[in-house]
């Protein structure tokens, strides 16, 4: 006998009793109804084509799974992040699909010229315009994700920008670093994993993004890492 004859009599032979196991555990009530259909199919359980039919029930059960996911749809958006001289680092979402809820996160993926250790952790980014992490957008809506923020001790000439997300509901610092604005050192740079999620999609849109100080008094700016790892 071929040996895909030999798998798909066994994919069957297991799918039958998995179902009756399931049917047992589920409802015991319902194994007469089982015990009914089984024995009237009894007679045509060992042809091939009983097991043939068996075997394709059952290969389309175990690949289930990943043929939903295969169907779902691309998450669909544009990332833009803001420019100007706001203290305020903000990365805008353009959503070019179907309506849907969406919601982000961020990854640390490396910190330089900082003698700060790097935080281990990736946590949910906030929308300015709502409390929660979560968010519906339609085609061709918009909404921006709170990244980082910017400040200055004109006193004491120092600086530092500070990368913020949701803890619960709450706004809260997960990273950071200052410079000195009346020096000459070299600023830090934090390299970032942002992912967008949409709810019915196969999987996240991720970018790389470095967030540095445009100068020694900011502002701010955000830029796309390409393939080959440097800031475009």
């Amino acid at each position: 006998m071929p040996r895909w004859k030999k798998v798909y009599r066994a994919i069957g032979t297991s799918v039958g009793v998995t179902m009756t196991l399931l049917a047992i555990a589920d409802e015991p009530a319902q194994f007469a109804t089982w015990a009914g259909w089984f024995r009237a199919l009894s007679p045509h359980l060992h042809t091939d084509a009983f097991r043939w039919v068996l075997g394709v029930v059952g290969t389309l059960i175990a690949l289930a799974p990943w043929i939903v996911e295969w169907c779902k749809p691309s998450i669909s958006v544009l990332l833009l992040p803001s420019s100007g001289s706001r203290t305020q680092m903000d990365l805008r979402v353009t959503n070019t699909g179907a309506r849907r809820e969406f919601y982000a996160q961020c990854e640390f993926i490396a910190l330089r010229h900082s003698p700060n250790p790097l935080a281990q952790v990736t946590y949910s980014l906030k929308w300015e315009s709502v409390k929660g992490k979560r968010l519906f957008l339609g085609k061709g809506e918009s909404a921006n994700l709170l990244i980082a923020r910017a400040t200055q001790d004109h006193i004491n000439a120092f600086a530092e920008m500070e990368l913020l997300g949701l803890y619960g509901e709450e706004v809260k610092r997960y990273e950071w670093a200052g410079w000195e604005t009346s020096s000459r050192e070299v600023l830090p740079e934090f390299d970032l994993r942002i992912s967008i999620f949409g709810d019915g999609t196969k999987k996240p849109l991720q970018r790389l993004y470095t967030l540095r100080p445009k100068t020694f008094h900011g502002p701010l700016e955000m830029l796309e890492i390409s393939p080959e790892g440097a800031a475009v």
